[in-house]
């Protein structure tokens, strides 16, 4: 009886600590087969809970979907640890960052983890819908967008427009995302950017800058 009672304490956690373990759970799956493919069931079954536990975190898997997303997309981007080397205390705080630096950190991330890029732009796209799971995160990374447009001090050469140019390589950012997600274009991520880059930021005006 005594050790069952310590097997059942072992496991008790905190709502917070097991919504956590349930977020890392679920992002391995989905890197395995794919958002669509990721159920509530092997949720549990991969942290050692029931159905219901995952539930009672979560509330249901469009709200799990959302919490991924906003976990890994944000909290541990490398883009925003990008940024925060150029915070004052941070490694390059004496320097302004790169905008085409910036676009291949996303770039390089999203090559790797192709699974959570595929849910991030599904949510997205359903954003618009009433009661849709990502709502409020992207109304949330709307403003966070826009802030880092009209705050950072991007390394820009003489005559170029940092809040333009931010959002015009944000555009053709995510637009190669869509193609490349829906197969439109072969092979990896970072290969479609070298050219969009060529474009975007073309030599000499960029010397030394990409």
């Amino acid at each position: 009886m005594t050790g069952r009672k310590q097997e059942k304490d072992k496991v008790r956690l905190p709502k917070e600590a097991r919504t956590q373990q349930i977020i890392l759970a679920a992002a391995d799956a989905i890197r395995e087969k794919g958002a669509r493919e990721m159920t509530l069931d092997d949720v549990a079954k991969r942290v050692g809970i029931t159905r219901a536990g995952v539930i009672n975190c979560v509330g249901s898997k469009d709200g799990l979907l959302a919490l991924v997303i906003e976990k890994y997309h944000d909290e541990q981007g490398a883009v925003l640890q990008y940024l925060n080397q150029f915070e004052p205390g941070g490694e390059r705080a004496d320097e302004r960052p790169s905008l085409p630096e910036f676009c291949w950190v996303a770039v390089h991330e999203n090559d790797e983890n192709p699974e959570l890029l595929m849910l991030f732009h599904m949510l997205s796209a359903e954003v618009s819908a009433q009661d849709s799971p990502g709502q409020q995160y992207f109304s949330q990374r709307r403003n966070v967008e826009s802030y880092v447009a009209r705050n950072v001090e991007w390394d820009m050469p003489d005559g170029v427009d940092g809040y333009d140019m931010f959002l015009l390589a944000m555009a053709t950012m995510y637009g190669t995302e869509h193609f490349w997600l829906n197969g439109l274009l072969e092979g990896k991520l970072a290969d479609y950017w070298t050219r969009a880059e060529k474009v975007l930021f073309p030599l000499p005006l960029w010397e030394g800058r990409v």
